[in-house]
């Protein structure tokens, strides 16, 4: 399970990908916070694909820093394993 945090999904255009080339559509069922936060469950059925997210007809407000923060949890909402400590990444618009 991936639960990105700082993005805004509107759940219409929105996609991931993580079965190496099957998209699928982001719906209100992975969206929580006003669609500021977005969990992916089940995205490790495959070994070794990535996930990808595509914000499609997403446009950022105005220029700044944006801070998205990504956590990972091996087995979604189990009890085996911990989340990750969240990974931040900045995205500069100017």
């Amino acid at each position: 399970m991936i639960t990105l945090d700082g993005v805004i999904a509107d759940s219409i255009d929105d996609l991931y990908n993580s079965e190496g080339g099957v998209w699928n559509r982001i719906t209100s069922a992975n969206l929580s916070n006003g669609g500021k936060t977005v969990t992916l469950k089940g995205i490790n059925k495959i070994p070794k694909y990535a996930a990808a997210v595509d914000m499609r007809g997403n446009t950022v407000s105005s220029a700044g820093n944006y801070t998205i923060s990504i956590v990972v949890d091996a087995d979604g909402d189990g009890s085996l394993y911990e989340p990750s400590n969240p990974a931040t990444i900045t995205l500069k618009v100017q």
